[in-house]
């Protein structure tokens, strides 16, 4: 028996061909993080069910949970909230960007306690994530993941 849900993750999705057909793809404006969420919204608002069986069982690795997050899900975690609520709701960019700060915060603690040769970088990576949404920047981003690499650490970060 399938459950009605709200929202349907994007690592296990079985989607009719006649929704792509009236709602579109999944967002490649988004690259990462949020596409999914505002595919939900547009499947939903066309009127479609989103549902979920739920004996279906999907293993996940999700390298964003730990003692330190990674440079992309940082940066695009942040920069997509930023576009989607822009896209999806009416509430000012700022109080997104307060939203967020216990998010922020609380990384920022795992950075400065676990890794803190890092912290530098974390901050960039807020920063530029920040000001990215702010401005629409959509897509991917070259170069975000390879903050998380030692020898770029030690060099020193980019202007």
């Amino acid at each position: 028996a399938f459950a009605d849900v709200g929202y349907v993750t994007g690592d296990s999705m079985m989607i009719r061909a006649e929704v792509f057909d009236r709602v579109g793809l999944l967002p490649e404006e988004y690259f990462l993080y949020f596409e999914e969420t505002d595919f939900n919204l547009r499947v939903r608002r066309d009127g479609w069910r989103t549902v979920v069986e739920p004996r279906s069982r999907v293993h996940h690795f999700r390298k964003s949970h730990g003692p330190l997050p990674r440079a992309y899900y940082v940066y695009y975690y942040l920069r997509n909230r930023l576009i989607f609520a822009a896209h999806w709701t009416d509430t000012p960019v700022e109080a997104v960007v307060a939203d967020l700060a216990p998010f922020i915060d609380a990384w920022r603690t795992k950075v400065a306690a676990n890794r803190p040769e890092w912290s530098t970088a974390y901050e960039y990576l807020v920063h530029r994530a920040l000001e990215d949404g702010r401005r629409g920047v959509t897509g991917e981003s070259p170069g975000i993941a390879a903050l998380d690499h030692p020898r770029l650490l030690a060099q020193g970060l980019p202007s």
